[in-house]
């Protein structure tokens, strides 16, 4: 029998770490699972398949609901820049293409898996490890243009977050929690006022917004 084919799209999220022999391996793996976990179990809702580690230093992940695909690589790509720094003494980097699309074999493990959805996120890996460019996202569907357009977009807010210090990434991964201004202040030992320059300095408002209107558009896809 062949394998059995799935009209619905999902989003595969497939991510590749630079420059991973800058960090010792095994503490560099214990990071990256520790981040995974956390993630997994934040969006458990939107998955189909956790991440995991695939091959070496490869992250993949299956999201149902492809709406939340930028959210999730948001999320894991603050989560392991933070544990990098902490951990490791310098940010874990990654590149993450996101392809969306059908997937052939729904129901089989996800190293079993195949279909459009993983050849538009190799396909979009790919290009960003040719640019060698790092910390970036690009998404990919069967409309090549607007992908291409959404891409950029998605480049223009990275380079932006790229020049983030790390207060405010702290500032900014627990504003993303739904924490009030004043909860992260006693969580960071800071003044109020501090945090709400730094989210007023990041951008943060626009930011999400910006993350709203893509859901929107992967969403509708």
């Amino acid at each position: 029998m062949g394998s059995a084919k799935c009209s619905k799209k999902f989003a595969v999220i497939t991510c590749d770490v630079v420059n991973s022999r800058q960090h010792t391996q095994e503490k560099l793996l214990e990071v990256i699972h520790r981040c995974l976990e956390d993630t997994n179990r934040k969006f458990a809702s939107a998955l189909m398949r956790d991440f995991r580690i695939v091959l070496g230093d490869m992250i993949q992940g299956v999201c149902a609901r492809k709406r939340r695909a930028y959210d999730i690589y948001q999320w894991l790509e603050e989560l392991l820049h933070l544990e990098g720094e902490f951990h490791l003494g310098r940010p874990v980097l990654i590149r993450c293409g996101i392809g969306i699309g059908r997937i052939d074999n729904p129901k089989a493990p996800i190293e079993e898996m195949s279909g459009e959805s993983f050849s538009y996120a190799a396909e979009s890996l790919e290009i960003l490890k040719r640019e060698k460019r790092s910390s970036c996202v690009a998404v990919r569907w069967k409309d090549k243009d607007f992908s291409e357009f959404v891409s950029s977009a998605l480049g223009v807010a990275q380079a932006l977050k790229n020049r983030w210090d790390t207060r405010t990434r702290k500032i900014v991964l627990l504003a993303r929690e739904r924490n009030t201004q004043t909860q992260i202040a006693s969580r960071l030992k800071l003044s109020r006022n501090q945090v709400k320059t730094a989210l007023e300095m990041a951008d943060f408002k626009k930011l999400r917004q910006f993350e709203k209107n893509i859901a929107k558009i992967l969403g509708g896809i």
